[in-house]
Order: structure tokens, then C-alpha cells, then sequence
């Protein structure tokens, strides 16, 4: 198992160094994809860490673009797996070898990912004599804390750049389950990552607090956007992934209803859902650099 990690960063704090020492003990090297679009004050020490090798993308390229670019470097640089990890995410660093060995003790030739739980969706992750080894097939899972295989990912089209953020891990794992019989997505459910999925904010209903998680405005656009752009343009395979209750659109629009925001939100998973039909993919700032200013 020849293993390098990737992260991509966009306008981090200081933190970022003591979670890439989470995972930096466990691979050969560290690809750090650089999206910022401000000057971090720190670069010099991530640039000296030892392992890394460090590529600035020249402002805001997106997610797709960087773990793109990062699995591409890997691959050339003769590594067969890479872990991508977000900024803001530790990775259990004790429990790695309980991946490590199931892959050196179990036919993985079908492949294509092996996944950690995160925090907050993970359970009984700390509870005395867990089973860590225990392991579960499933259809989808968050980049960050995913190990892929290499050669499984280069026999699909890879990330969508047009994408930009959000769907872009879960269009990879449709692409998986399209080929052939389908790659398989191995979860490691006992085993966990420090990682949260938006702010966590509180909805008032009636004498409730009922506990959600919210996202900028910006974030919703892209959700929907990306999410009508697959359903419209993969292929069947991945069309009818799509449709799984995991994938439930109507969900979302739902608990978008939750957010402070929520007129604002509607505006803008509106114009997504415009784009998404015109075909106007891409970085929402280059395409609609404006908008927030007319509001």
C-alpha cells in the first residue's frame, strides 16, 4: 500500500497545522492544495512541514478542481491510494491500522474507497471494546477521511470541475457504482473523524429548539444547482443513483426552510435551479459576481 494525502485549504486558520500532523505520520506524502483567495499568514510553516508538497491554484478553483489535481499529482508520483482530508477535519490517527490491515488481509481488487464515520453522525465510536475492524458496504460517502484507490478512480472520468463544491464527492461514488458490476465503497463505521458537516444552528418551533445544520446562502445555490445538473446530465446509472432516498431533493428544500435566511435561500436555490437547466456551471462568483450587491 503505497499512501499520500491530499487537503485543500481555503483561507485557513492556524489549526490547519495541528490537524495535518493527524495524518501526516501515516503517509509518504501530503499534496496541500492551496484555493485561498487571501494571503495566509502561516504558508511558510505548511511549506516547511516535512512530506508536504505544496500547489497554489491562483485564487478559488473549487473542491472538484484541487482533488482533481491532487489525485492526478499522486498517481504520476507512483502512489496507489490517497487520502483526502478538509482543513478543518482530524483523522483518528491510532485507529489507521485497523484499514491498513484489512487491506493487506482482504481481497480489495473491487475497491474503489474505504471510508471513516464522522463526528456527529458516528455512534459508539468511544464506547469500551468497540469493534474498529468492523466493516459495512455502502453507496456514498463525504470526501474528507476517504481513502480511493487510484487505479479504480482513473477508470472513471474523475471530479467534475464544473461542480465546483458540493455533489462532488457523491458524483465520484455514482461514477463507482457505474462501472461494470460497480466498485465497492467500504465504511469503517466504529472509527471516526473529527469533521462537521455546517454550523450547527437552532430552529424555534413552538417552546422546541430543534437542532439543524446551516449553511451561507451561497452553499444552498450550489446544492441544488449541482444536484439538477446530475440528475439531468449523468448517465442512467448515475441518474438512478441519484434517486435515493439519501439524495432526497425535496428533503432539502425542506430544511432549508429552517434558515434565518430563508427568503434569501429560496432566491438563490431558485437561480441554481435556473442554471442547472441552462447549463451554467461553475465558480457562482465568476458567474454571477454582482448578485449580492443587488440585494
Amino acid at each position: 500500500m503505497k499512501l499520500a494525502a491530499c487537503v485543500v485549504l481555503y483561507n485557513p486558520n492556524v489549526s490547519v497545522l495541528d490537524n495535518i500532523q493527524t495524518y501526516l505520520p501515516l503517509v509518504e506524502k501530503l499534496y496541500v492544495l492551496d484555493n485561498s483567495a487571501l494571503q495566509i499568514d502561516f504558508l511558510d510553516k505548511i511549506k516547511k512541514v516535512k512530506k508536504v508538497k505544496y500547489v497554489s491554484l491562483n485564487g478559488n478553483k473549487g473542491i472538484a478542481k484541487a482533488l482533481k489535481v491532487a489525485s492526478e499529482l499522486a498517481y504520476k508520483d507512483g502512489f496507489n491510494y490517497l487520502l483526502s482530508m478538509d482543513q478543518d477535519s482530524k483523522y483518528p490517527t491510532e485507529d489507521f491500522c485497523y484499514i491498513e490491515n484489512y487491506i493487506k488481509n482482504n481481497d480489495t481488487s473491487d475497491v474503489a474507497q474505504f471510508c471513516i464515520n464522522y463526528t456527529g453522525n458516528a455512534i459508539k465510536q468511544y464506547v469500551d471494546n468497540v469493534d474498529k475492524s468492523k466493516t459495512l458496504l455502502i453507496n456514498a460517502h463525504i470526501t474528507s477521511g476517504t481513502i480511493t484507490n487510484l487505479t479504480k478512480y482513473f477508470q472513471t472520468e474523475g471530479y467534475d470541475e464544473k461542480l465546483f463544491i458540493d455533489w462532488v464527492d457523491y458524483d465520484l461514488c455514482a461514477k463507482f457504482k457505474a462501472k461494470g458490476e460497480g466498485f465497492k465503497i467500504v465504511l469503517f463505521p466504529n472509527i471516526c473523524l473529527q469533521h462537521t458537516l455546517g454550523k450547527t444552528d437552532y430552529f424555534k418551533f413552538l417552546f422546541f429548539k430543534i437542532p439543524f445544520r446551516s449553511y451561507p446562502p451561497v452553499r444552498h445555490y450550489y446544492m441544488f444547482r449541482n444536484y439538477v445538473y446530475l440528475r439531468k446530465n449523468q448517465n442512467k446509472e448515475c441518474r438512478d443513483f441519484f434517486k435515493s432516498p439519501i439524495m432526497n431533493f425535496w428533503g432539502k428544500f425542506c430544511r432549508s426552510i429552517t434558515e434565518k435566511q430563508h427568503i434569501k435561500v429560496w432566491k438563490i436555490i431558485n437561480l441554481g435551479i435556473k442554471d442547472a437547466k441552462r447549463g451554467k456551471m461553475g465558480s457562482f462568483e465568476e458567474l454571477h459576481p454582482d448578485y449580492f450587491k443587488k440585494l
